[in-house]
C-alpha cells in the first residue's frame, strides 16, 4: 500500500501549483503573495512544514493585496500540505474555504481543483463513498466546460477510489479515460502518471507482473523524455519493488539505485525515505543484515523528519525483523512495540503472523537457556559429590571449598531469579499487547461488516423505497406517508449505524473527537428543525482537554446526548435549545453535558410508559459506563444534566 500512496501524491500534488502558475496574471508575479506561493511549491515535497508556513504567508499577503484569486490558489496548496502530513480535518476546512472563494469570483477551474482535492481527503479517510459523490458532483460540469485537464484529474481520482472498492476493471477503465484526456491536451506528465497508476493496479491488485512492468517502463520513458525527475523517482521505485517481489535482486538493486540517486538530486525526502526502506528490505531478503539495518535506520531518520507515521511504522517493523534475524530478540521486541505505539491502522494478517513467529523464537530461546541452566545445576551436583569424596584431605580445605561453592550458588540463583522474573514480566506484556491487537482487529472486522453489508443493504432499501414512491405517485397520500415513514426509519438506521462504526473504528475516543461529532450532529439537526435555535458551547477549561473514552463510553455518551436533544425537539415545544459542556468538581465525575430548553417542562414521574422507556434507556446507558443523569423541569423549561 505504501508504494501505491506514493504514486497518488506524485500524481495529484503538482496539479494545483502548475495550473495556478499558468493562469497567474503577469501583474501578480511581482506580488509578495505570489512569491510566498512559489516558495510553498518549492518546499511541498522536501519540507511540508515549511511549505505550510509560506502558504499561510501567501494567504495573508493576498488578503492585504485584496487578491481573492491568489488567496483561493494558496488555500488550495495549503490544503495539499495538510493532506500530505495526514492532517485531514484541517485539509477539509482549508479546501472548503478555497471552494467558497473560487465560487464567489466565478473561477470554475480553481473551484473544481479544490473539490477534487477535498474529495481525496475523504479518500485518505477511507470514506470512499463520500469521495466518489464529491467528484461525481462536478464531473458533468467539467464535461460541460470541455475542460479535459479537469476531466483527466477527476477520472484519475475516481479510478483510485474504485481500486479501494475492489472494482479493478472500473478503475482501469477510468484511468484509461484519464490518460486519453491528458493525451488530447498534450499533457505528457499527467498521462505518464496515470499509466504508472495502471501499472500499480496490475502489480498490487491483479498480480499480473509482466503487464505492470510494461506500464511502468512506458511511464518511465515519458517522464525521462520530459525530464520529470520527481515522477522518475516514482517509476524507479515501482520497478525496484516489483523486481524485489519477483526475487530478481540485481534488477531491483539497479532501479533502486537510480531511484535513490534521483530522489537525492531533486531533494525528495519522501522518495529518499522510501528508497532507503526498499534497500533495507532488499538486503534483508538476501540476509545481508548489517547493510539492511544501515539503510533501514536511514529510512527511519528520514521518515521521522517527514513526520509520516505510516512510513515510520513500516520501517520500525523492518528493523524488528532484521534484529530478530540476527537473534537480538529484545531489540526486535523494542522496535515492534514502538511500531505498535505509533501505528494509525491496525496490524494486517502478515504483521500479526510475524509477531507470533517472533514470540515463538523468543520462547524457544528461553527454553534453550533453561536447558543450559539445568545442565549447569547437574554439573554443580557432581561437583558437590566430588567435594564429599575429598573430605579426607582435610577439614579446613573442605570448609573453604563449601563456603566458596555456597556463595557461587547463592549468587547464581539470585541472578537466575531476577532473570526469570524479568522474562515473565516481558512475556505478560507481550501477551497483553497481542490480546489488545486481536480485540482491535476483531472490532474493525465487525465495523467493516456493519458498514459494507448492513450499511449497503439499508442504502439499497432507501433507494428502493424512493423508486416505489415514484411508481405509486398516483396512490392515496396514506400510502405515501407509510412509505415516507419506512424510508425515514431506514435513513435513521443508516445514521445510527455510521455513528456505531465511527465509535468502533476509533478504539479510544478523544474529547476532541466527541466535540466534533456533537458539533456535526447539532449542525444537522439545526438545519432539519427550522423553528428552533440551537447553541452549542464548550467551557474554556475543556478546550485543550485530554479526556478520552473507550468506544463503548463514547457511543453511550453520544447516544444519550442525542436522545436528550431529540426529546427536547419533539416534546418541549421550545424555540431555543442550548448544549453546554463544562467541568465539574467535588464529585466523582470529570465533566457534565447540559441540554436545556425554554419549553413547557414536564413531570418525569408522570411520563407515559411509551416515552418512559427512552428515559429509562438513557439512565441504563449512563449506569453501564459509570455516569449519571439528573433532570430538572419546570414551567420555564427543562434541563438534562449528563455526568461522566
Amino acid at each position: 500500500m505504501q508504494r501505491y500512496l506514493l504514486l497518488i501524491l506524485i500524481c495529484l500534488l503538482p496539479v494545483v501549483p502548475v495550473r495556478a502558475q499558468q493562469q497567474q496574471p503577469p501583474s501578480d508575479t511581482a506580488s509578495r503573495s505570489y512569491r510566498e506561493y512559489m516558495k510553498t511549491r518549492d518546499n511541498i515535497f522536501s519540507n511540508p512544514v515549511q511549505a505550510k508556513w509560506h502558504a499561510r504567508e501567501s494567504i495573508r499577503y493576498a488578503g492585504i493585496e485584496k487578491n481573492a484569486r491568489q488567496k483561493a490558489i494558496s488555500l488550495n496548496i495549503l490544503g495539499v500540505a495538510h493532506r500530505f502530513q495526514s492532517e485531514y480535518d484541517s485539509a477539509i476546512i482549508v479546501f472548503g474555504q478555497a471552494i467558497s472563494i473560487a465560487d464567489s469570483i466565478g473561477d470554475f477551474i480553481i473551484m473544481a481543483n479544490a473539490v477534487n482535492n477535498q474529495a481525496m481527503v475523504y479518500y485518505y479517510y477511507g470514506d470512499y463513498q463520500k469521495a466518489n459523490e464529491i467528484i461525481m458532483s462536478i464531473l458533468d460540469l467539467c464535461k460541460k466546460e470541455r475542460n479535459n485537464q479537469l476531466l483527466a484529474i477527476s477520472y484519475s481520482n475516481l479510478g483510485l477510489i474504485n481500486i479501494e472498492q475492489n472494482r479493478y476493471d472500473k478503475a482501469l477503465h477510468r484511468m484509461r479515460l484519464s490518460a486519453a484526456c491528458y493525451d488530447s491536451i498534450g499533457d505528457k506528465q499527467g498521462k505518464s502518471s496515470v499509466i504508472n497508476n495502471q501499472g500499480i493496479v496490475y502489480y498490487e491488485k491483479l498480480r499480473q507482473y509482466d503487464t505492470a512492468i510494461e506500464l511502468f517502463k512506458e511511464a518511465l520513458q515519458i517522464k525521462e523524455d520530459i525530464k520529470d525527475h520527481a515522477g522518475m523517482v516514482s517509476c524507479y521505485s515501482n520497478l525496484a519493488s516489483i523486481y524485489l517481489e519477483m526475487k530478481q535482486y540485481k534488477l531491483s538493486e539497479q532501479y533502486g539505485l537510480k531511484g535513490l540517486q534521483m530522489a537525492e538530486q531533486v531533494e525528495d525526502n519522501f522518495g529518499k525515505a522510501f528508497m532507503n526502506n526498499h534497500f533495507g528490505e532488499l538486503y534483508y531478503q538476501q540476509k545481508q543484515y548489517a547493510a539492511a539495518a544501515s539503510f533501514a535506520r536511514k529510512a527511519l531518520e528520514l521518515s521521522q523528519k517527514n513526520q509520516t507515521k505510516k512510513e515510520i511504522v513500516k520501517t520500525l517493523k523492518l528493523l524488528s525483523r532484521i534484529a530478530a534475524a540476527g537473534g537480538n530478540y529484545h531489540t526486535a521486541y523494542g522496535y515492534l512495540q514502538e511500531a505498535y505505539t505509533l501505528r494509525d491502522s491496525v496490524l494486517n494478517q502478515e504483521n500479526f503472523t510475524k509477531m507470533v513467529e517472533l514470540e515463538t523464537r523468543y520462547e524457544t530461546q528461553q527454553k534453550e537457556k533453561q536447558i543450559l541452566e539445568q545442565r549447569a545445576d547437574i554439573a554443580e551436583s557432581h561437583l558437590k559429590i566430588e567435594q564429599k569424596n575429598l573430605q579426607v584431605t582435610g577439614a579446613v580445605l573442605l570448609l573453604l571449598i563449601a563456603v566458596l561453592a555456597g556463595y557461587i550458588l547463592f549468587y547464581r540463583q539470585k541472578q537466575k531469579a531476577r532473570r526469570l522474573e524479568e522474562e515473565h514480566r516481558l512475556k505478560e506484556t507481550y501477551a497483553a499487547i497481542e490480546t489488545q491487537n486481536q480485540l482491535h482487529l476483531e472490532r474493525l472486522k465487525i465495523s467493516r461488516e456493519l458498514h459494507d453489508n448492513i450499511g449497503s443493504q439499508l442504502t439499497f432499501i432507501t433507494s428502493s423505497l424512493d423508486n416505489i414512491r415514484y411508481y405509486f405517485r398516483d396512490e392515496p397520500s396514506e400510502v405515501h406517508q407509510r412509505i415516507d415513514h419506512i424510508s425515514g426509519f431506514a435513513r435513521q438506521a443508516i445514521s445510527e449505524l455510521r455513528d456505531t462504526v465511527w465509535a468502533m473504528n476509533k478504539g479510544t475516543v478523544t474529547f476532541e473527537d466527541m466535540r466534533a461529532r456533537l458539533s456535526d450532529f447539532i449542525s444537522k439537526i439545526s438545519d432539519a428543525v427550522g423553528n428552533v435555535s440551537f447553541e452549542f458551547t464548550v467551557d474554556e477549561q475543556l478546550k485543550d482537554s485530554t479526556f478520552h473514552f473507550s468506544s463503548l463510553e463514547g457511543i453511550h455518551l453520544y447516544r444519550v446526548i442525542q436522545e436528550a436533544v431529540h426529546n427536547a425537539v419533539k416534546h418541549s415545544g421550545a424555540d431555543r435549545i442550548t448544549i453546554h459542556i463544562y467541568p465539574v468538581t467535588d464529585t466523582p465525575y470529570r465533566f457534565a453535558v447540559s441540554i436545556a430548553d425554554n419549553g413547557k417542562g414536564f413531570a418525569p414521574d408522570a411520563v407515559p410508559d411509551d416515552n418512559a422507556n427512552g428515559l429509562s434507556n438513557m439512565r441504563k446507558r449512563m449506569e453501564e459506563i459509570g455516569g449519571d443523569i439528573v433532570i430538572h423541569s419546570g414551567a420555564s423549561g427543562t434541563e438534562v444534566s449528563i455526568l461522566l
